[in-house]
Parts: C-alpha cells; sequence; structure tokens
C-alpha cells in the first residue's frame, strides 16, 4: 500500500520533495524505489478511493482534503509553468 500511495502521489502530483515529506523519506530514496510510470488517470483514481462509510460520512474532512489536493494542483501547474519559462500566477512576463 505504502508503495502504490508514494507511486501514485508522485504521477498526481508531480513532487518528488512532497512525496518525500508525506513518506517520511529522502527524495533519493523515492526516485530510486517509488517511480513507477503511472499515468495522472491512474494516481486519480488511486488517490480518489475512500471506503464506502467514508464517503457518506466524509463531511467537513472530505472538504480540506479537496482543498488540499486543489492547492497541491495550483503548486505544481505554477512548478511546471516556472519551469518551461512561463508565468504561472497570471502576471505578464518581461516585455520585450
Amino acid at each position: 500500500m505504502r508503495h502504490s500511495f508514494v507511486s501514485n502521489f508522485v504521477a498526481k502530483f508531480r513532487s518528488i520533495g512532497e512525496a518525500a515529506q508525506q513518506a517520511g523519506d529522502s527524495e533519493s530514496i523515492i526516485r530510486k524505489h517509488y517511480l513507477d510510470l503511472k499515468t495522472t488517470e491512474e494516481a486519480e483514481q488511486f488517490i480518489g478511493i475512500l471506503p464506502k462509510q467514508a464517503r457518506a460520512s466524509a463531511g467537513p474532512q472530505a472538504a480540506k482534503r479537496e482543498d488540499y489536493v486543489r492547492h497541491v494542483d495550483e503548486e505544481a501547474t505554477k512548478a511546471e509553468a516556472k519551469a518551461k519559462g512561463g508565468v504561472a500566477d497570471g502576471a505578464s512576463g518581461p516585455s520585450e
């Protein structure tokens, strides 16, 4: 289960550093043992798994989880844009 979680976390959120924090490992351990080339779709399905009872009674905890997931997605998008030389926060880039 741990291996699946870490592999899918990296696939969904594209953050080896965050995965290392979540798993309590170093980034080098994550790279060495947990990069199982999962698709984003596979990761979405895995991360979305909840027991039937939890789905029915999730309430505020589910909202907090969704907020966290949304935040991590936004940060990953910003990091990708920055790495590609783009601007991720809607501000215009340098003028030519």
